[in-house]
C-alpha cells in the first residue's frame, strides 16, 4: 500500500477535460490494492464525486500547490499517528512507507506504479522517483542506467518519495534563491536576494515553479544540494504544454 496524493483546480471546462481524462486513467491503470487515495480540491468546482477517492479535504478558495500538498501530508502524517497498528478499518490504517503524489495533467500506463516502486529497490538512496520522463532540456539525463534516466532535478507532475523524506520537507515553502548556491544552478535565481520582499517565479525568465525549485534545489535536503539523484521511468504521460492546466488556467 502506498498513499497517492492529488490536487487539481478546476476553473474552467478545460481544465476540467484534462483533470478528468487524468483521473480516469489513474484509476483505470492502478491497481485499487496498492494505492489510498486523497484528494486536494484547491477551490474550483469539486470533481471528486466522479471517483473513488479514499480522503478528500476541500478548499473553498485556491491556496496554490504547496499548501494544497502540506495540507495533504499533514492528513497522512496524523493517521500514521493515528493508528499505531493496523485496525478493524484495514484499508485506513494499513501501512505504507511512500508518498506519490501528482498533478492533475497525466496519463498512465498499465503497471506504471509497481514499475516505480521497484525503482527504488534499485536506486534505494534515490530522492524522487517519478514515472514521467521529463523530457525537457531544463531537466537532462546525468546517466542512464537500463530503462532508469538518473536526473539531478525534476518537474513536479508526479514525484514519489519515501515517508521520512517527505515528512523532513514539512511545510514546504514558496521561500527559494538564497541557499542554492550551486552551478550550474546559481545563475538562474529568480526574484530580489532579500527573503523579506515578495518574490516572482524563479528560473530562466522566471519561469520555473517555485515549488519545484524548492523541492529539487533550495531546500537543504534538495538533490542539488545533497549530491541525490532522482529516477525518471516512461511510464506516464505529459498530457503536454499546450494543454496544461497550470499553463491555461
Amino acid at each position: 500500500m502506498i498513499d497517492c496524493l492529488f490536487t487539481v483546480c478546476i476553473k474552467n471546462q478545460a481544465r476540467k477535460d484534462i483533470a478528468m481524462r487524468s483521473l480516469e486513467s489513474f484509476f483505470k491503470n492502478t491497481d485499487a490494492s496498492q494505492a489510498r487515495t486523497y484528494l486536494v480540491v484547491d477551490g474550483g468546482e469539486d470533481i471528486s464525486g466522479a471517483f473513488p477517492f479514499d480522503y478528500v479535504l476541500r478548499n473553498k478558495e485556491s491556496i496554490g500547490i504547496t499548501l494544497s500538498i502540506n495540507s495533504g501530508i499533514a492528513l497522512i502524517q496524523a493517521k500514521d499517528r493515528y493508528y499505531v497498528k493496523e485496525g478493524r478499518n484495514a484499508r485506513a490504517s494499513a501501512v505504507s512507507d511512500t508518498i506519490s503524489y501528482h498533478q492533475d495533467d497525466l496519463l498512465y500506463t498499465p503497471g506504471w506504479l509497481p514499475k516505480c516502486l521497484e525503482a527504488f529497490e534499485k536506486f534505494p538512496q534515490a530522492c524522487f522517483v517519478t514515472g514521467w520522463k521529463n523530457d525537457h532540456t531544463d531537466h537532462p539525463v546525468s546517466k542512464q542506467v537500463g530503462e532508469y534516466m538518473l536526473k539531478l532535478t525534476l518537474s513536479g507532475q508526479h514525484l514519489m518519495a519515501k515517508k521520512d523524506y517527505w515528512y523532513s520537507l514539512d511545510p514546504m515553502t514558496m521561500m527559494y534563491g538564497w541557499s542554492a548556491g550551486t552551478l550550474p544552478y546559481e545563475p538562474h535565481r529568480g526574484g530580489p536576494e532579500s527573503p523579506f520582499e515578495e518574490r516572482g517565479n524563479p528560473g530562466p525568465n522566471r519561469k520555473c515553479s517555485r515549488f519545484d525549485w524548492y523541492l529539487m534545489i533550495d531546500n537543504p535536503r534538495s538533490p542539488v544540494l545533497t549530491g541525490r539523484f532522482n529516477i525518471a521511468l516512461d511510464v506516464i504521460t505529459n498530457i503536454g504544454k499546450q494543454d496544461s492546466t497550470w499553463q491555461n488556467g
